[in-house]
């Protein structure tokens, strides 16, 4: 039976993500239901981890190889980093044409990357294809 707000667990090797529902992994009651899994995987069968709450369809949890949070508990950088990641991968370009690039919609949709608001799990995936780099990458100190 699948809980009425069910935790989605996404993990998976850096070095070969099967992308979007490729990497789901399975639906928890809680946060620490769906850690105890993620944990639970052998070491080399996951580099990352993602736990999504699909009510507000945002992050609770993130890991990857060099970062990790309980999201409300200290994400100390992590917007940051992406804030930093996204204005080093537009350059000279202008935010409307790099917002065009990425294919996020609008450019005020793009403008709160660049205040350091983290996209859906989907968007974000979406820009680290286009941009030919990892997650972790991209959450990651530049």
């Amino acid at each position: 039976m699948v809980p009425e707000r069910p935790l989605l667990l996404f993990h998976g090797k850096a070095s070969k993500p099967l992308g979007g529902w490729g990497d789901f992994r399975g639906a928890f009651p809680s946060l620490d239901a769906a850690l105890a899994a993620l944990e639970a995987v052998p070491p080399g069968e996951q580099e990352w981890g993602h736990v999504v709450d699909v009510r507000p369809m945002k992050y609770v949890y993130i890991k990857t190889e060099s970062y990790r949070a309980v999201m409300g508990e200290s994400p100390a950088g992590l917007e940051k980093n992406f804030a930093a990641r996204m204005l080093a991968a537009r350059g000279r370009r202008s935010q409307v044409e790099f917002a065009r690039y990425l294919g996020v919609g609008s450019v005020s949709t793009y403008r709160k990357f660049e205040r350091g608001i983290i996209p859906s799990a989907a968007v974000l995936h979406q820009i680290s294809r286009r941009l030919g780099v990892t997650i972790d990458s991209l959450l990651s100190p530049p």
